[in-house]
Formats: structure tokens, sequence, C-alpha cells
């Protein structure tokens, strides 16, 4: 199961190689070359090197710029003035160095520009001790360095502005940071826009106190502005620095910010204390949300211990992004992570003399530590290699996911299963679950644990799982996709009455349906929806089957479950929205039987889509119901009247029904196919409808149509109206569509009983016998009572025994006539027996072209001659197999006959040999005729053989290649 949702291992880890590589690497600057005079002070700006070099006079000393890309291309630039170097100060980007120093009591500011060969006094800032400077990195430039701001041993804060050409300056005295008769210096400053606000924070530090100053930036944009504006208000009292006091004073001690690469804003403020290291994340959540103080939101890094266990102080330090840098006496290096405060550096100059200081390059990112000899440079190789972990253990997630890269799969699993496991342990469990989804971890183990505390969440579990499947993992697809339905469906089983009333339910089905109409579970859905349907219909719910089927465009099961569901109307409208005539077939009894004018309008919507004889057994089901009897009748009369239906079943079933609700139009129906060139219903079973509904003269039409003249006869005598008439018109209709007169006469005979003996009136029956040609006196008198007088019909008997006369003499006349004819039949057969043929000499078989008297011959009228042998051989290629059987045994015997006869002795004859002879002369005429009779009826090339072989080939098959080859 691991294997099958990605349990297990997902990676190589390349962090454990890294782990051989130290975090800072240390590489010495010129190795082979040594300072004229040992090195005082040393920055590095944009890999830019500035540094002094002092001997023990004035005049032993001097200033160098060299660029570190060309080492070998260094500038030296002379100090003319007397003054005691106390401070090397340089603008992070390289474009502005300050040389502070003192000569007796006087201070003085010397400014040297990027592209400048000598250092200038600025007098603006003559007797003013500066301690630090915060440079400018918002507006600073090549030719002037923005307003900055300085800091002086006095505790006074003043912005200055220099010119980059003549380093002319604009000096305004903004804020003393000392408020009592103790005078502090200024021991650092620096200035920032903080993240996502408008706001200009300055960071300033005495030896035990930092402070926070914030104000708003001018609307002109103008730093000068807002220096003034921001000042003012802490000045005149409106407003109060931040500001903490730490134990013990620290005289060198020194205030750095971090930037990012490309950052505007630093992350991170380091100072370097009398109790430690004191940094402030400036990106943690809690510093964004109350940039006014972010110095209550410090931490402290202890000093390194000696020996004794007493913290020692560092001579200077350096910051990272996640590390602080310190420089220790005697000459050690010592690297602290600034989030767990382990040591990752540790090393001991040795060989270089005493150790003075360090420093940064802000904009490359190296650090470089520095005695009287030597030039060290540092650089950190990916030293958040490992800080993600660290985040883990702080239980600071989103920061560990942040550093771990997306290039370590291992690592993300590793973060994601603590963060999973941490939401898991806190009752988070559907966030849990979403975190459990995209990691590793065997998915029996999530599963189980869900199972046990919240099968929300493991739904949540599954769903995620399910999104980060591909298409092509068919199997967990299918598993998860049943799991998750049946999750649902057990969710909306156990809801309680309270939350159907609050709605839950309704939520929890439009959630199952969001998740059907899930694009990549279709074709699950698809290859497997008879499972689908089964578990969704074993829960009943049927709006789900209904998105189901709606997904899958199974319309088929749509109508089926709208049907079992009752919804007839609706399933007429799905019928009509997606037309599919096994459907209208299918459920045309239940839909006929529920709503049969919504389904007949249906389906005469669908006009020649259907055949109207599919729905035949739903209409004969349900016949018995008068309004589902007469929607049929529409819908039939449709299919006739409109789409020209001539299914014998349609018409059936139309005269069944008219015969049934409308026995009214039941005639005109028979009679108006009549008068067509052909009837599409069944007589017979027209018949048979019509004499059960008891429709007599519907079925004496049928009678008629079907020529049985005597059953309509017969029929119409037992009308109550009109029975004469209508007698008498179906006998009329018989005399001209019947030949057989003893037919007719019949039929007049049943109307002539009916007039004698129904209605007993002598005289109209004397009347009907005048006017009818296929009845005499004869024919009637047995229909009249015993005792009646001859006077009515005397003369009628009369004109009857005179055409008995007649017809005796015609049949003497026709006798004769056959006499006659057999006679001379009897001479002409007598001519055929003395018949011949004359073949002459040289006349050939049609078969074998050779001379046909050689041997036994048969010689036709047509004048073809065949041998005997060669007839009989050709013959018997057109006869069936058993006429060939036959024909060959004729041969046999009249073979084994003749042999026989050739067997017997010549003077072996006797009346008993005589007899014996006689008989097998008799059987051997027999025989042959037989055989004449089957090879010798008609000619082979003039007779029914030759007509039957018209569609034969000339050449035969098997010869066809060897006979067109020879033509080659």
């Amino acid at each position: 199961m691991a294997d099958l949702f990605g349990g297990g291992a997902i990676g190589f880890d390349d962090s454990l190689t890294q782990q051989d590589t130290p975090i800072f690497t240390k590489r010495r600057l010129n190795p082979d070359a040594t300072p004229q005079y040992p090195i005082s002070h040393l920055k590095v700006a944009n890999n830019m090197l500035y540094y002094v070099m002092s001997g023990k006079t004035p005049n032993e000393r001097g200033f160098y710029r060299e660029n570190l890309d060309r080492m070998d291309q260094r500038e030296n630039l002379d100090l003319k003035f007397q003054d005691k170097i106390k401070k090397l100060l340089v603008d992070p980007t390289g474009c502005h160095v300050l040389l502070c120093t003192k000569l007796a009591q006087t201070y003085n500011t010397y400014h040297l520009s990027k592209m400048g060969k000598k250092f200038r006094v600025v007098s603006k800032l003559k007797d003013i001790p500066v301690q630090c400077v915060g440079f400018n990195r918002m507006s600073g430039s090549e030719a002037n360095t923005g307003a900055i701001l300085v800091g002086s041993q006095k505790g006074d804060v003043y912005m200055v502005e220099i010119s980059g050409q003549d380093s002319s300056a604009t000096v305004r005295h903004l804020i003393s940071i000392n408020t009592s008769s103790e005078v502090e210096p200024v021991m650092g400053v620096e200035f920032f826009m903080q993240t996502s606000t408008n706001n200009v924070c300055v960071i300033m530090t005495s030896p035990s106190k930092i402070f926070q100053y914030n104000g708003e930036m001018a609307s002109s944009g103008s730093l000068n502005e807002t220096f003034i504006n921001m000042f003012k208000q802490y000045s005149d009292g409106l407003q109060r620095p931040a500001q903490f006091e730490f134990p013990g004073e620290k005289t060198d001690c020194e205030l750095h910010l971090f930037y990012a690469p490309q950052a505007t804003s630093p992350s991170l403020i380091a100072w370097l204390a009398g109790p430690g290291v004191i940094t402030v994340d400036l990106m943690s959540k809690d510093v964004l949300k109350s940039p006014d103080n972010v110095l209550k939101y410090y931490e402290r890094i202890p000093y390194l211990a000696d020996s004794s266990s007493e913290q020692r102080s560092p001579l200077s330090m350096v910051c990272t992004q996640f590390h602080v840098v310190q420089l220790y006496d005697p000459n050690k290096v010592i690297a602290i992570c600034l989030l767990d405060q382990t040591i990752v550096l540790e090393e001991i100059f040795s060989g270089c003399g005493p150790v003075i200081g360090m420093c940064k390059d802000e904009m490359r990112g190296t650090q470089y530590v520095y005695s009287g000899s030597s030039i060290f440079k540092y650089s950190s190789v990916r030293e958040d290699r490992n800080i993600w972990r660290i985040y883990l253990e702080k239980e600071q997630f989103d920061l560990a996911e942040k550093f771990a890269g997306t290039d370590n799969p291992n690592r993300l699993n590793e973060i994601l299963l603590r963060k999973a496991e941490y939401k898991f342990s806190k009752g988070r469990y559907e966030e849990s679950a979403d975190f459990f989804a995209k990691t590793a971890a065997a998915f029996e183990d999530v599963a189980l644990k869900f199972i046990e505390v919240d099968k929300s969440a493991l739904k949540k579990y599954l769903l995620s799982k399910l999104e980060g499947l591909k298409k092509s993992d068919r199997a967990q697809i299918t598993m998860l996709v049943m799991w998750i339905i049946h999750l649902f469906l057990t969710e909306i089983n156990q809801a309680d009455e309270e939350a159907i009333l609050q709605g839950v339910v309704d939520e929890i089905r439009e959630e199952l349906r969001e998740f059907l109409k899930m694009p990549k579970i279709k074709d699950c859905l698809d290859a497997n929806r008879a499972v689908v349907y089964d578990l969704l219909g074993s829960h009943g719910d049927r709006e789900s089957l209904i998105v189901v089927g709606e997904l899958l465009e199974d319309f088929a099961f749509i109508v089926q479950v709208l049907v079992e569901n009752g919804q007839y109307n609706a399933a007429l409208d799905k019928l009509m929205a997606h037309p599919k005539p096994g459907l209208f077939y299918k459920y045309s009894s239940v839909l006929m039987q529920n709503n049969p004018v919504k389904t007949v309008e249906s389906w005469k919507k669908q006009q020649t889509a259907l055949m109207p004889r599919r729905f035949i057994p739903a209409i004969v089901q349900l016949e018995h119901d008068t309004k589902i009897g007469l929607q049929a009748i529409s819908y039939l009369e449709f299919c006739i009247k409109e789409l020209r239906n001539v299914e014998p079943p349609i018409h059936n079933c139309l005269l069944t029904l008219y015969a049934m609700y409308q026995p009214d139009k039941l005639r005109d129906f028979l009679e108006t196919q009549t008068l067509g060139l052909r009837v599409y219903y069944d007589e017979e079973y027209a018949l048979r409808i019509c004499l059960k509904h008891n429709h007599v003269l519907p079925s004496i039409h049928l009678y008629k149509r079907m020529k049985l003249y005597e059953e309509a006869v017969n029929l119409a005598l037992r009308l109550e109206n009109n029975a004469l008439s209508e007698a008498q018109q179906i006998a009329r209709h018989a005399e001209s569509e019947c030949e057989d007169v003893a037919v007719i006469k019949q039929l007049w005979l049943h109307i002539a009983k009916y007039v004698v003996q129904q209605r007993q009136d002598v005289r109209a029956a004397m009347h009907f016998l005048h006017d009818n040609q296929y009845l005499n006196i004869e024919h009637i008198l047995p229909f009249f009572p015993d005792f009646l007088t001859i006077n009515e019909f005397k003369g009628a008997i009369l004109d009857s025994l005179a055409k008995y006369n007649e017809d005796i003499e015609q049949l003497k006349s026709e006798m004769q006539f056959a006499t006659d004819s057999a006679a001379g039949i009897r001479a002409t057969i007598r001519e055929i027996r003395n018949k011949y043929t004359v073949v002459s000499s040289n006349e050939k078989c049609a078969i074998c072209n050779y001379p046909v008297l050689v041997r036994a011959f048969y010689s036709f009228p047509c004048h073809h001659s065949f041998h005997y042998d060669c007839l009989v051989e050709k013959v018997k290629q057109e006869l069936s197999p058993a006429q060939a059987q036959r024909l060959s045994e004729i041969e046999r015997l009249l073979s084994l006959e003749m042999q026989q006869q050739r067997a017997k002795p010549p003077d072996a004859e006797s009346l008993t040999s005589q007899t014996t002879s006689s008989n097998a002369m008799s059987k051997e005429s027999g025989l042959r005729e037989d055989l004449d009779n089957m090879v010798a009826s008609e000619c082979l090339y003039c007779g029914e053989f030759m007509i039957k072989s018209i569609d034969r080939p000339f050449i035969p098959p098997d010869i066809l290649h060897d006979e067109l080859s020879s033509w080659m």
C-alpha cells in the first residue's frame, strides 16, 4: 500500500555531502606580500579594499585603495595631515570614505569620493567628535552622500549631507540621546524604511542603551525633511523613543544591519552590547505587526565563556543572514548561529600577529579579519543549509519549508510530515490531513490514524491524496474515489435531525456533487459505473445517481432512476432532451400508464426516429384503460396519417382500439383502406375483432373484402333494419367480383329463403324470382310450406321445365363433339408410331465428332445425333447426384440382362424357356425405356439442358488458365 500511494524513500539528499564542507571558508589575501607598515584600520565596501597603514611616526603611514578583483592595482593616497586617525568609515557602496581624526583637542573629518585622489576636510564637522555614521542606502550616490546621520561621542546626532565633488557639507543638529548630566556617546546609528510601510525607522545605541525613533516619510520623499519632522517630535517632547537598557557597558559596542541581496529593507538588527549580542528579527510576524517598537522582540546571544566560566566580550562582530561572527582576543574567530546559538566555526589565528578587527562587505556578503600584517577573507558556502532543520525543531514549519529548497524532496517530506503530526497532536485534523497527503507517509498508517479520530479528516486526506495522483494512476484513483463516495454517503446517513434542519446534509450533498464533477475522476466513474451506481443506490442517494449519470452522459440510467423514483415528467423531459429510441421503447409501458398525454406527445415529437410497432406491447397491455386507449388512438392515427405508416401491426392495433373505444370510426377506417390498392391490416384479425365486439356492419364489410359472401349475406340477414337490401347489395357485389355461379346462386338462395320463410310473402318471393337470373322455381319450392296452392307460381314452373329441355339438347351436342375428338387423337397416335428419320453415312456425333454409324446412337428431330455412350456421359454431368446414380444403376441392370441373354445356348428353347425369354425381353425393354426417358427425352443442345447451362462459362475454370496461356 505504501508503494501504491508513493510511500517510502523519495530521493537522494545531497545535503549529506555538503556537511563536510564548512559553512565559512577562510582565504588569505596576498599571502606572499607583507605590508610596509602595520595595518591599523581596514574596511571593504563593494569589493573595494580601504586600509590605513601606520608606523611609529606620522610620516610612516598611508591610505590605500585597492580593487579586490585586480589586486595588483593599488592606489596609495598621501595623508597630508598629522592628525591621529580614530575612525575609518566607508559607505556600503564604496562611493564615500570618511576619516575621523583628532589632533590635540581638535576633531576633524576628512572625506574621499569614489574617484577622488585626496582627502578633503569637511569643515562643518570640525570639532564634532564623530563616533559613527548611518549611511544613506535609499538616495545616496557618487555625487552626494544624501542625508546621513552622524553620531558623536558627546551623544549628539546630526543630519549631514556631503558633496562628492568638493566635500562641502550641510550639517543640522537633530537630537541628543542624553537626558541627564551623564554623557554617553552615540556608538551606532542606522536608519531604514520599514517593510510594507511608509515609515522611516532610526536605531541608535550607546554603551548600555538602544533606541528606536520612528517617523513617516515626508510627502515630498525627502529624507532631510523626514528627519527634521521626525526628531522635532522627539525633541519637543511630543513623542518618546522606544528604548531598552542592558546591564554592563561596552565602550566598543557595534551596531549592524543585515540586508539580503537586492533587499531595500534590512531583515536583522545586531548590537554588540554588554551582556551579549542583542538581535531583532525584523521579518518575524510579531515585528511586522508592531513596527513602532521592534526592540521589545529582541533575543540575546551570550558571549563565549573562558576557562573561569566568565563571559568574555568580543573585540568586534559582523553578522550574516543566520550567523554572528565574533572576534575574540587572542586571535579567535567564533561563528554562532542566530537561531539555535550553536557554534559553527571556531578558529584560532597563528603566524599573523595580533588580530586587530573585522569588517564586512555589505554588498558582496563577505567578511574580513585583519591583523597588522595580514588580511583574511571569509566566504560563506550555503550558510542556510541546516537552517530548515533548526526551524523544524522550533516547529516553525513555514520557514523550515522556505529554507529547505525545492530541489530536495526528502527535506520537504520530513517537514510536511512533522507539520502534519503537529497539527494532528493539536486536534486540527483536517489541516493535518492536507499535509499528510503531501508526504510519503505510508497510506494505510495515515488512514488508520484518521479513522480512529475523525472521519471528516479522513475524507479530507483522501481528497488531498486524490489531487496528487496522476491520471494514469487508475488503480489508486479507483480505490480513493470509491472510499470517498462511501464516506460522503455515510456522513449523510448518520446525520441527525438537527443537522438536517440546519442544512448540513444539503451542504454535504452539494460537496459530494462537486466531487463527482471533478474532471480527474470522470474516467474512473466511467470505467466503474456499475460499482458507483450500486454504491450510491445502496445508500438511496438518487440525486447523486443522477449527477453521476449526467457526468457520464448515461441518459439511460438517468431515465431509469427517474422512473423508479416516480418522477415521470422529469423522465419524459430527459428523454425528449436526449432522445434514444431504445429508452422510449423500454419505458413506454410505465410512462404510458402514469402520464399518457405527455408520453404520446413525446412520441409524436420524435417523428420518424421511432418505430411505432415497438410501442404495441405497451398499448396492448394497457388497452383496457379508456384514457390510455384514446391517447394510443391519437398516436396511431398520427403514425398513419402524418407519417404514412403502412405496417400491418400498427393498423391492426388501431382498428382494435377503434373497436373498443371509437366504433363509429371503425367502418370508415376499413372502407377508406379498401379504396386504396392495398389493405395494410390483417383482414382475418380485423374480422375476429369486429365479431368479438359485435360490430356487424364492419364485419359484413370484411366478409365482402375476403370474398366470404355467404357469411356476409347470413350476417346481413340478421340485421334488424335494412337486412334484405344489405343482403341483396352483397349478392350483387358478388356477381361483379365472383365468377363461380354456384356461389352466387347460393347467396341468392339464402336471400330467397329469408324472403319466403322470414317474411312469408309469396308475391314478393315471385317478384324476387322474376328479377333473378340465377334461381328457378324449383330452387325455392323447398322453402315453401307443404300445403300451398300452386296458382301463384304455375307460370314459373312451366318456364323451368322449358329450360331443362334446352339444357338436355345442349348436353347431347357436347357429347357428340367429344366422341369425334377422341377418334381424331387415336388416328394421330397411329401415324406417329410409323414416323422415321434418315441418317446419312457421313453424319457425325455432335459431341465426339466421329461418324455416328460406327456404334449405337440417338438421332433427334432437330438433326442432332449423338453416340449412345457420348450422350450418356454428357447427360450425367447435367443430372443431380440422385439422378446420376439412378442412370448408372439402369446401365448396370441393362448390361447384366444382356449378358444373361448371350449366355443361353441356342438349342435350349422350350416352352418354359420361351416364356422366360419373353419376360427377359419385356424387362430389357422396360429398362431401355427408362434409359431413353432420362437420356434422350430431348436433345442435349436444344432442350432444357442447354437452357439451364446458360450461366456457365464457355471455358471451364479448371482449364481456363491453360487455354489463356495457349493464346499468349
